[in-house]
């Protein structure tokens, strides 16, 4: 496989983010615009988003963006999964930002070690802190079938033996984001709306792991996760948050019995 043969669609659902979202389309474009499709979906935002959306539309070529009713970040990134293309796709918060090279560093990876799924490190961002997460140490590592599901797909169950000195780390690995999926094998996927099971990210992963056969977690590259925005899903308070998770849980013990 040639080098930079590998294509990415990046979904970036927006909802409301007038303040970050160019921030974040401008370090997709400088992080590897020569292999990414950039695919940006607009929840029915009520503020400058979808201007901004159709502004770097209208300027590149390998933007696009799609407009629809509100319908929640499931919703939206559902939608962006019926228009991928290339050969791996992956998703970006709109008020997130990536490293240089992101795209490309990656694609140079996956030329060499084409795997289902590859994760890539991140860091928490606040004002005035930043916070590495190295979910599977600071290395490279390559895990087979057997090893995707004992050791990648397990984690997303919950911690075992010395991993229990580190509680905090428990949700390291659910995100969608910092992850380039197969499109062959997961564009089927779809996600479940957070109103139904509360972690969204955390059941299309559990997902797509089931049906991997190859994984790797790639750290020369990184996801920046920004956590000052206030209008963030994070930061709003859900009464229904338990009988959501109950109702996870249940399906994610339905896979173990």
């Amino acid at each position: 496989m040639s080098k930079l043969s590998i294509y990415f669609d990046v979904i970036v659902p927006i909802y409301n983010c007038e303040a970050y979202l160019e921030r974040c389309i401008r370090s997709l474009l400088t992080s590897g615009n020569n292999c990414i499709n950039i695919i940006l979906v607009d929840d029915g935002s009520t503020d400058k988003s979808g201007e901004i959306a159709d502004k770097y539309a209208a300027i590149y070529s390998n933007v696009s963006v799609i407009h629809k009713e509100n319908g929640g970040l499931s919703s939206a990134r559902n939608a962006g999964l019926t228009n991928v293309k290339g050969m791996y796709f992956t998703f970006v918060d709109p008020d997130d930002w990536v490293s240089e090279n992101y795209f490309t560093s990656v694609a140079e990876e996956l030329n060499t070690h084409e795997v289902d799924i590859l994760m890539t490190p991140y860091s928490r961002v606040y004002s005035n802190n930043k916070l590495d997460t190295f979910v599977f140490g600071n290395k490279v590592s390559i895990f087979d079938e057997v090893e995707t599901r004992d050791i990648v797909m397990r984690r997303l169950y919950g911690l075992i033996n010395s991993e229990l000195k580190h509680p905090l780390t428990i949700d390291n690995l659910s995100t969608a984001w910092a992850k380039f999926y197969k499109t062959a094998k997961f564009s089927k996927i779809k996600f479940t709306a957070k109103s139904k099971i509360y972690s969204e990210d955390l059941w299309f992963n559990i997902n797509c792991f089931l049906k991997a056969t190859s994984s790797e977690y790639f750290n020369k590259t990184k996801y920046y996760y920004f956590k000052e925005n206030e209008n963030s899903i994070v930061h709003t308070f859900n009464a229904d948050m338990l009988s959501q998770y109950k109702r996870l849980y249940s399906q994610m013990y339905g896979y173990i019995v």
